[in-house]
């Protein structure tokens, strides 16, 4: 019985520390009024012009639809939404307070940082001369879908319906499925925090 207990503890010691380690991205997103997931969805396909790494976005988007029970279709026409989406490398800057006589080891030091790695401050306040504030630049890998009421009238515009976009490093967004799924699992909701990013 004691091994049973060790073992079990030994393996959620380890799922704390995994969990502890996953990579995170800053996830957004909004809607604007109740949308119905049976509705026919269009996803508007690549352009020939489009590059290479938006290319290989699409199936990627496609099935996180199909594997959150999203309905759609290959007709424009037949589709009460329409969906778009891309994905871009952005440099974002943040503000951050770092001691300003010590080595850069500590410059990460949660007593001296105002701000987070997506640049929301974390209401830790550090002031005085021992303090210096500065600029800090980071790449980072930022994906959208946007999902429209579908008016194919020529006289009307489609309206925004809901929008998701998650921001995150560029290393941890060499896999962006779990990413894009993590995105449309949230269809339909308003939600903004920080989320660990799914491997799919």
């Amino acid at each position: 019985m004691k091994l049973h207990s060790i073992r079990f503890l030994f393996l959620a010691l380890l799922g704390i520390v995994l969990t502890s380690c996953a990579p995170t991205m800053h996830l957004q997103t909004e809607g604007t009024g109740a949308l119905n997931k049976s509705a026919l969805h269009y996803i508007v396909p690549p352009a020939v012009t489009d590059s290479a790494q938006n290319k290989n976005l699409y199936p990627i988007i496609v099935n996180a639809f199909q594997n959150n029970h999203i309905a759609l279709t290959q007709n424009r026409k037949n589709a009460a939404y329409l969906v778009t989406w891309g994905t871009e490398t952005q440099s974002k800057q943040r503000r951050e307070l770092i001691s300003a006589n010590s080595s850069p080891d500590w410059n990460n030091n949660l007593n001296v940082n105002s701000y987070t790695y997506y640049g929301a401050a974390n209401g830790i306040s550090a002031t005085g001369p021992q303090y210096a504030s500065v600029m800090q630049s980071y790449h980072m890998q930022n994906f959208t879908i946007n999902v429209w009421n579908n008016t194919p009238s020529a006289n009307k515009q489609s309206t925004p319906a809901w929008s998701g976009s998650a921001s995150t490093s560029l290393e941890d967004a060499k896999n962006p499925a779990g990413i894009i799924n993590d995105i449309v699992a949230r269809y339909g909701t308003n939600f903004e925090g920080e989320s660990a990013i799914s491997n799919h």
